[in-house]
């Protein structure tokens, strides 16, 4: 049976799987404020202490509160991502097997001639997850380079505190 776009478009959007995968995106729109979340993580970077060490005044309580600073705020970041990857995951599978479904349901679409047309045709009714899921990528990615800088400066840290600890020594054996 052939099935008119508008027809078809209005029985997808009023159809189970549709409404639940519209719930489900919904319900992570509602957990999920972008925005905020990026402002966090921006605020938990640029509160590091390991930003306002001095190499003229370099104290080893200093250089031992930043680094538990720096563990407690990889150890937020990392939360963050983890949840970023199961709102994604969450995502692409309920809009994947929505898609799936789609497909097979509704195999002859007026005026749709080639499988990328239709491929296309359904891609519109997932709009809404792409630009989450792009969000989510982006954050995703801005997490992964604030994590990689705080493992750059703990290694730092760890030199620092090796050469303090032997300038101390050698103070002390004199």
């Amino acid at each position: 049976m052939r099935h008119d776009r508008t027809e078809l478009e209005e029985e997808i959007i009023a159809c189970k799987p549709y409404k639940r995968y519209k719930r489900i995106l919904q319900g992570i729109k509602d957990q999920f404020d972008p925005e905020a979340l990026r402002e966090e993580m921006r605020g938990l970077f640029q509160a590091r202490l390991t930003r306002d060490i001095r190499p003229k005044k370099v104290d080893p309580k200093v250089l031992l509160d930043a680094n538990a600073v720096d563990v407690s705020y990889r150890s937020k970041l990392v939360d963050m991502r983890v949840n970023l990857a199961e709102y994604r995951k969450t995502i692409t599978d309920a809009s994947s097997a929505v898609r799936k479904w789609i497909l097979s349901e509704y195999t002859d679409i007026a005026g749709v001639k080639t499988s990328e047309q239709r491929k296309n045709y359904v891609d519109r009714f997932f709009r809404g997850s792409n630009r989450l899921t792009a969000d989510i990528d982006n954050l995703m990615e801005q997490l992964e380079w604030y994590i990689k800088d705080i493992d750059s400066a703990g290694f730092r840290m760890k030199d620092m505190k090796d050469l303090v600890e032997m300038i101390y020594t050698r103070e002390r054996s004199i």
